[in-house]
């Protein structure tokens, strides 16, 4: 369902989930095709910079700063949407750039982080990497390694994160809240 955005695409999907499937088999009758395709249209038919729509095998996830979007989700499946509303601290402010390459950027804090965070964080990096592009900074951060480990202890001010869509920041503030610093617009100069 990941990448199917047509009826056509959803039948070859069922077709191949009827096989042998991750240990264990599929049947036709567990598969509720026209609630699939309900969701593929709802999905389909919302804008891509108001929202982003994550789906990992039967979990579905829409982040948005748009509350309209989430709602429309429910007649779909009434007993199945729940809520968590993310409180990003200040205001986004405006950040003038020559060339700018992505509409947003978020700095994170200058903070002491607990063991495994940059690993926590690069997973985050790999698993969003076509919607988040941190700065050389951060990246070089992330790679410490020897006996420099040490700087893995310590978050610094000028580690950033550029993104396309307004809802990216919920996804930040989901998983790195107390880290976050100020979040900016990044316009034309």
């Amino acid at each position: 369902m990941r990448y199917t955005k047509t009826e056509k695409e959803l039948d070859k999907a069922i077709g191949l989930r009827k096989t042998y499937s991750f240990g264990r088999m599929m049947y036709e009758d567990s598969i509720n095709k026209e609630f699939l395709l309900k969701l593929i249209n709802w999905r389909n038919n919302i804008p891509k910079e108001r929202a982003t729509v994550r789906i990992d095998y039967s979990c579905i996830s829409v982040y948005s700063n748009d509350l309209e979007i989430i709602k429309s989700l429910e007649p779909l499946a009434p007993s199945s949407v729940h809520y968590s509303e993310i409180k990003v601290e200040g205001d986004v402010g405006i950040l003038l750039r020559n060339n700018p390459k992505h509409k947003f950027r978020t700095y994170f804090r200058s903070k002491t982080v607990p063991d495994g965070f940059h690993v926590e964080l690069e997973n985050f990096l790999q698993q969003y990497s076509k919607s988040a592009h941190p700065t050389g900074s951060l990246k070089k951060w992330l790679k410490t390694s020897g006996p420099a480990t040490w700087r893995l202890r310590y978050l610094d001010a000028c580690f950033f994160i550029d993104y396309d869509s307004e809802a990216f920041l919920s996804v930040l503030a989901l998983n790195f809240s107390e880290y976050l610093g100020k979040t900016y617009k990044v316009e034309q100069r």
